[in-house]
């Protein structure tokens, strides 16, 4: 189940090949995130290319 949620796949269709209801997989899938600890950022700030000598 894990391994179609990281394709890009409508949740219906995993439902649907998968034969649970579409309301079980998006319990799933919330669950799945609560657990999942939140993205990493990038608090770098970036160089703008006139800044770079030439």
């Amino acid at each position: 189940m894990d391994k179609l949620l990281l394709e890009r796949l409508a949740l219906a269709a995993i439902a649907r090949v998968t034969g649970v209801s579409q309301r079980w997989l998006q319990l799933y899938v919330n669950q799945r995130t609560t657990v999942c600890p939140a993205p990493m950022t990038n608090n770098r700030t970036t160089t703008a290319i006139e800044d770079k000598p030439s």
